[in-house]
C-alpha cells in the first residue's frame, strides 16, 4: 500500500476510498445511536409575537448520553431473551461491547488503521448480527446485514488500493 495513489490506480484508490468512508460512518454512527434515546422536555408556549405565555407543552427531544445506552431495541431484546440458541453468557457480553466495538472499527476503518483487520473484524461483526436476526425471521435486517457484509468482502478484496491511511500494514 502506498500513502498517494498512482495515476494507474488513481480510480480504484478513490472508489476503495469512498467504500472506505461509508462504512466507517455507518459503523461509528450506528455505534452512536445505540447512545441515544427521545425524551421529554417542557418547552414554553409563546405567543404571536415571540414572548413566553407562561405555558409550557412536552415534547420528545432527541438526546445522546451513556445512561440511554440500548444494544438492540427492546422488542428485539424480549426476543432474543426467549431464544434459546442465544446463551445468556454470550448474549449479555455481545450487547455490553456492540455500541463501542462500531465505533472503535468505524473510527479504525475511516481513519486507514489496520484495514484489513478493522474491514474483517466488521464483516464478522455484521455476520454476528445476521445470526440474530435469522434465528427472529427478520429477513428485511438479514438482507442489509448481508449487503454490509458483501460491502466489507468488496472492500477487503479491493483494500491493495488503500492509500490516505494512517497504518499500512494489516
Amino acid at each position: 500500500m502506498k500513502l498517494f495513489p498512482s495515476k494507474e490506480t488513481i480510480d480504484q484508490s478513490l472508489a476503495f476510498l469512498l467504500l472506505r468512508f461509508w462504512l466507517g460512518m455507518r459503523a461509528v454512527m450506528t455505534g452512536i445511536e445505540k447512545y441515544s434515546a427521545k425524551v421529554d422536555e417542557a418547552r414554553p408556549v409563546l405567543d404571536e409575537d415571540g414572548l413566553e405565555t407562561g405555558a409550557s407543552v412536552m415534547v420528545k427531544v432527541k438526546e445522546y448520553a451513556w445512561e440511554h445506552y440500548h444494544a438492540v431495541p427492546q422488542v428485539f431484546a424480549n426476543k432474543f431473551n426467549d431464544e434459546p440458541l442465544l446463551f445468556a453468557w454470550v448474549r449479555e457480553p455481545f450487547y455490553q461491547a456492540l455500541g463501542i466495538i462500531l465505533i472503535v472499527l468505524g473510527v479504525m476503518t475511516i481513519l486507514g488503521i489496520a484495514m484489513r483487520v478493522s474491514l474483517f473484524l466488521q464483516g464478522l461483526l455484521y455476520i454476528a448480527l445476521t445470526f440474530g436476526f435469522v434465528l427472529l425471521a427478520v429477513d428485511e435486517g438479514v438482507a442489509q446485514l448481508a449487503i454490509h457484509t458483501l460491502l466489507c468482502a468488496v472492500a477487503l478484496y479491493w483494500v491493495k488500493y488503500n492509500c490516505f491511511t494512517l497504518t499500512t500494514k494489516w
